[in-house]
């Protein structure tokens, strides 16, 4: 029979792969709140003229003045050319 030979194999393959969903690994902290994004000390890109843009321009929390503070500010204009910091995602 052929399957014998490989039953052994393919056990083994279903075996790393359940292991390897089933344990997350989790290479640094998360950010998943403001509080958290100011304390990473990440910038973020802000699109001016935007609501984005205005939203962390008046927030009045502490946090949102610091991220607004270290954030790079992007003056997009659809009709000139791509500045040499846009990077298509």
């Amino acid at each position: 029979m052929l399957i014998a030979p490989y039953f052994f194999q393919i056990s083994m393959a279903y075996r790393s792969t359940l292991l390897a969903t089933l344990i997350p690994v989790t290479y640094e902290k998360t950010i998943d709140t403001i509080d958290d994004l100011d304390q990473s000390g990440l910038p973020i890109m802000l699109p001016m003229g935007n609501a984005y843009y205005q939203n962390f321009r008046r927030d009045p929390r502490q946090a949102m003045q610091s991220i607004f503070q270290r954030s790079a500010e992007w003056h997009y204009d659809s009709s000139k050319p791509k500045p040499d910091y846009y990077y298509p995602m």
